[in-house]
């Protein structure tokens, strides 16, 4: 008998769970259905009565852009108007073109790369042409987006520039359009130490693929390390970033998974198949705009102590985006989980859902953060970005480089120094004279090239103080002394940053020669990342040390820093990166 009364209560207890269930779906869709009328109504009254004609188009997309910025930046309308540039961000980018890249200038427009081995490098075309006309078509009064509209075209159409170089009369190139496509390994090869070196930008389509042609090739020369560099790489699909990992680690090992609210979205990613490397000691690379599939891939190979990380902390994107397709050509794109590597930490920095009252976004307090384990015992944490086994402080070019690059007074310079040289030495041996850098000195002596130091900032924020205090005119004296003795102390500054504006400079000259893999020869030569991680991997037993987690090389308690050794640690960097 009581057995029954526990079935007929188990019954209905069932049965209350489901019409509660079943009451509050009907609830959920009463409240959709609620809030798109009183939008519909609203929409419609508006545009019925609204003393002005409407743009219904804009207007609805900046409502659908109002609501979606409450959620998290990453979930957004795309428009029918703005497919075919959203996909360009998302699949490999392949078209019909020359193989340069341009800019507008005093409204002109100027070349201001050329890709090797396309059709603008085969012609001649040169950083710094001016483009008159295109097919006979006067870009006088065009904008960048119009001028690459007329530059792209079929592959194998015929195409003709009238191109003018600094003072010389204009010339007609003709040239034949060729796909370009452009790679999401932007370089690869040898570097110091024989460490096979690698440059991943995007994990776009094929980017495994790439990686993999890369690494097989590095295999030929035997290299004693591999370097995987994935700063300011932004990320991309995930499932790239799974068979990237996989080339390191074992065939069945958990890379990441991710996890929301809807189960049938929820999936662990594991790799497939035999790596090709597994044994080779192994350096990532990552800054604070490494972001997403990147984080992916460097948290994982650190969980898996696969992989010492070396640079700064990295961006802490730890959700994921799936696109649903929507009536008349548009589509959204949602976060629709969290994504964990390997030791099941969640690396998202940013706190989306728990607002202040004003709606700005809040980090994840140190305070909050968990502590998780690698696969060999080492402490790691969440909600931070990735924290570099090796922490290597970033610099920052000074203001007068900054000013001479955002002016382009180091860009027109290397136009007139490519004008002026034939040829110069090979990239790595290449460096700039002095007797050069004096004849960059004396072109810019009639150049305005006026920036603001931070210095400059105080003082001018001290005069504004000091006036709304009425303060001012009893420091006016010293005041303009000041201002007058940091004038003077700003006429040296191109000699006490000579090293790294001639660093700049023979990055830009360099290109005009070597193009982008003489961009990444000439940088490592200055790339403080790149020589610590050959120092590091010339010593295999140190490798060893940093993957235990002991050593001199590790992460201090929480990721607040790292050092580069106990000779550094006076020197530690504590800052947000």
């Amino acid at each position: 008998m009581k057995k029954r009364n526990y079935k007929k209560w188990g019954l209905c207890a069932g049965l209350v769970v489901l019409a509660i269930g079943i009451l509050s779906f009907d609830d959920d869709l009463f409240q959709i259905g609620k809030n798109l009328d009183v939008f519909a109504s609203a929409y419609k009254e508006v545009n019925i009565n609204y003393v002005d004609d409407i743009n219904s188009a804009k207007m609805i997309k900046t409502g659908l852009d109002a609501m979606l910025d409450g959620l998290d930046p990453y979930t957004e309308f795309v428009p029918e108007s703005e497919i075919e540039d959203y996909k360009l961000h998302y699949v490999s980018t392949q078209y019909g073109g020359i193989g340069a890249g341009i800019f507008g200038r005093d409204g002109k427009i100027y070349v201001s790369d050329v890709f090797e081995g396309f059709p603008a490098q085969k012609a001649d075309v040169r950083p710094g042409d001016r483009l008159l006309k295109i097919n006979d078509v006067d870009l006088t009064g065009k904008n960048n987006d119009q001028v690459s509209l007329l530059l792209k075209g079929s592959k194998g159409a015929s195409i003709k520039l009238t191109v003018k170089r600094g003072d010389a009369e204009p010339v007609e190139k003709q040239m034949v359009r060729d796909e370009i496509k452009q790679p999401n390994v932007s370089y690869y090869g040898m570097v110091d130490g024989n460490m096979g070196y690698i440059k991943l930008d995007k994990f776009l389509e094929n980017s495994s693929d790439e990686v993999t042609h890369a690494l097989t090739e590095i295999k030929k020369n035997n290299p004693n390390g591999i370097i995987l560099d994935l700063r300011s790489n932004g990320g991309g699909i995930l499932q790239e970033a799974v068979k990237i990992v996989n080339l390191f680690v074992q065939k069945n090992t958990e890379v990441v998974s991710q996890i929301g609210k809807i189960k049938e979205k929820n999936f662990s990613y594991s790799t497939q198949n035999t790596p090709l490397e597994p044994d080779l000691p192994l350096v990532v690379l990552v800054n604070g705009r490494s972001a997403s599939a990147s984080e992916i891939v460097a948290g994982s190979l650190q969980d898996l102590d696969r992989a010492i990380i070396i640079g700064q902390r990295s961006y802490g994107k730890g959700l994921v985006q799936q696109t649903f397709n929507l009536p008349y050509n548009s589509l959204v794109k949602i976060t629709i989980a969290k994504y964990y590597i390997p030791s099941h930490r969640c690396i998202q920095e940013i706190d989306y859902t728990h607002r202040k009252a004003d709606g700005t976004v809040v980090k994840v307090a140190d305070s909050s953060m968990h502590e998780f384990k690698t696969k060999d015992g080492r402490s790691v944490y969440d909600g931070s970005g990735i924290y570099p086994d090796i922490f290597i402080k970033q610099e920052h070019f000074s203001n007068i480089t900054q000013a001479l690059v955002s002016k382009l007074m180091i860009f027109d310079y290397a136009t007139r120094y490519r004008n002026m040289h034939n040829s110069i030495p090979d990239v790595r041996s290449f460096h700039l004279s002095d007797a050069d850098f004096g004849d960059f000195e004396k072109y810019l002596s009639n150049k305005n090239y006026s920036y603001t130091t931070a210095t400059e900032k105080m003082i001018n924020n001290l005069k504004v103080e000091a006036t709304k205090e009425k303060q001012f005119a009893g420091i006016q004296a010293e005041y303009d002394a000041l201002k007058t003795k940091m004038q003077e102390s700003k006429k040296n500054d191109l000699q006490q940053n000579k090293e790294e504006i001639k660093q700049v400079l023979e990055n830009e000259i360099v290109s005009r020669y070597y193009f982008d893999k003489g961009r990444y020869e000439t940088n490592f030569k200055y790339d403080k990342e790149l020589a610590q991680s050959v120092k590091i991997m010339q010593d295999k037993s140190q490798v060893a040390s940093i993957l235990k987690g002991d050593g001199d090389y590790k992460v201090i308690g929480k990721p607040q820093f790292a050092m580069v050794s106990k000779k550094a640690e006076d020197d530690k960097d504590t800052s947000d990166q």
